[in-house]
């Protein structure tokens, strides 16, 4: 796989009204490689460096959020994506 090759797309809603319902999404943990790259408004989950193709292992487990852009809780997520 590629830089910027998308492996997963996180999806979240939330019913608020348009202008409260922007969602913005980071990767919090378990990627201390920076293998990995998450864009904050589409969800898109990509391959952030060339690292990755010298690990050995094809299962990555990273702990990601969901934050509405206006005022409200965070919401975090356990992500177990396999290549």
């Amino acid at each position: 796989m590629t830089v910027n090759h998308v492996v997963a797309r996180l999806d979240a809603e939330d019913p608020d009204s348009p202008a409260n319902a922007r969602l913005r999404y980071a990767v919090e943990s378990s990627n201390e490689r920076g293998l990995f790259n998450v864009d904050t408004s589409s969800g898109e989950l990509s391959i952030a460096n060339d690292d990755l193709s010298q690990i050995d292992f094809e299962e990555f487990l990273l702990l990601v959020s969901v934050q509405e852009v206006g005022d409200a809780e965070v919401i975090n997520a356990c992500l177990n994506t396999s290549m």
